[in-house]
Order: structure tokens, then C-alpha cells, then sequence
């Protein structure tokens, strides 16, 4: 079984994150994105496992590079380059948790990315804009319910206003006006069984994170996004 040491993964995910954008071929093709860019440079107060990224250039050295950076360090469980996906599996100790390390190669063309200074590095991410519109469309667009998703939105939406959030990119991937979008949300949200609210998303939060988002969580989200429909 492997155990998520939360303290040792965040080391083993910055010192990933910071090799990428210490590359020069790497570092100026992709844009970081996904619940640990918004752990890292947003406050999210949850912990996040993985890395994500956008292919902002095509480049056909990405593989190659990304897998040499990888494996020099890691071991790569394993690896796929798929249509619209590159992926990498690494593992850094005996029963340690893994990280998957995820290259989007669809063409976004409404996204923005920030310089942000990290540790002495320049990391490219992605505006915090379109960072909340991409987490509101992926509620609903996974194959089976991430509450992770739901915790995030909840608490961007929490700390935001309509103006806040990229509505391009919306429109963009659902073909839904901002009100009707949000309208499709409360109703897929109100169809979920709090009773399951914490799978997947329970170690990853604190005991009292556990407490709250068994007791409010769904009930708050759903108030915010009627709050969103209202504004729209």
C-alpha cells in the first residue's frame, strides 16, 4: 500500500516543478496548472498530489527531454503519449506515493499565463481566471465524480466574483451561456450523495477540513453557485 507522507511529497513535487523550468526546452513550453499550481500560488488550503501542464508550443523534443528530466531522478512506473495527453508515473521511495506528472496537448486558445518568481525560478502558469473556469467545466466533464473539484470551486467561487472567472472559456467548452452553465452545475451538484463527499478527497484535507466538508460543504457550494446565477 502506498502512503501519502505529505511533508516529503510536496518536496519531491517543488523539486519536479523547479527542474522543468530550470530546462530551457521545457521551462519555455509549458504552462503549470491544476490543484497544485493553486496550492502553490493560490492559497488553495488543500494538498494536491500531482503536476499538471499545458503544451503552449508544439515541440517534439518534449518527450524525450521530460522522460531523461524524470528518470533522472525518479523511477518511471510508467508513461503514455496519447492524442491529447502526454503522461509520466514516478515513484521516489519503497511504498512512497507516486506523482504523475500530465502534458495537455489540446489547443486552448482563450488561456493566459502569468511569470510568477518561485523559489528563485520563473514558473509559467496559468491566470487565475482561466484557472477557475477550467476547474468549474471539469465537475462535470470527468468520467465519474472528483470531489477534489468540488472543494476547489467552492473555494474559489467563495473568494470571487463573476468578473473573476474567464467566461471565454466557458462558452468555449461548453457552448453554454455563463447562466445556463451555472445552471447545469447546481443541478449536477445537487444530485450527489454528500454520504460519499469525502472519497478521494478526504486525504488530503485536515480532520477539521473532514468535519466541515461532511457537514457544509455541498450545501455552501451549492448557495455560491446560485449566487453565480443570479450575477449572470
Amino acid at each position: 500500500m502506498k502512503v501519502l507522507d505529505i511533508t516529503k511529497h510536496k518536496t519531491q513535487l517543488v523539486n519536479i516543478l523547479l527542474d522543468i523550468y530550470k530546462d530551457s526546452e521545457l521551462g519555455g513550453v509549458l504552462g503549470f496548472k491544476g490543484g497544485t499550481a493553486a496550492m502553490l500560488f493560490h492559497n488553495l488550503p488543500r494538498f494536491s498530489v500531482d503536476l499538471d501542464f499545458d503544451l503552449l508550443t508544439k515541440s517534439d523534443l518534449v518527450v524525450g527531454r521530460m522522460t531523461k528530466l524524470l528518470s533522472a531522478k525518479y523511477d518511471i512506473k510508467d508513461s503514455s503519449s496519447k492524442l491529447r495527453t502526454l503522461f509520466w508515473l514516478v515513484g521516489y521511495g519503497a511504498g512512497s506515493a507516486h506523482i504523475k506528472v500530465e502534458i495537455s496537448v489540446r489547443d486552448n486558445p482563450y488561456n493566459h499565463y502569468d511569470l510568477s518568481p518561485f523559489l528563485g525560478v520563473s514558473i509559467r502558469t496559468l491566470n487565475i481566471k482561466d484557472m477557475m473556469a477550467h476547474k468549474l467545466v471539469a465537475v462535470m466533464e470527468r468520467t465519474s465524480i472528483a470531489n477534489r473539484d468540488l472543494f476547489d470551486i467552492h473555494y474559489f467561487l467563495g473568494r470571487t466574483e463573476s468578473s473573476d472567472i474567464n467566461h471565454d472559456i466557458i462558452r468555449h467548452r461548453t457552448n453554454k451561456s455563463p447562466k445556463e452553465f451555472y445552471k447545469s452545475l447546481l443541478n449536477f451538484v445537487s444530485r450527489i450523495d454528500n454520504k460519499n463527499i469525502l472519497a478521494g478527497l478526504g486525504e488530503v484535507l485536515t480532520p477539521s477540513q473532514k468535519d466541515w466538508a461532511k457537514a457544509k460543504l455541498k450545501v455552501e457550494l451549492e448557495n455560491l453557485i446560485k449566487k453565480m446565477i443570479y450575477l449572470n
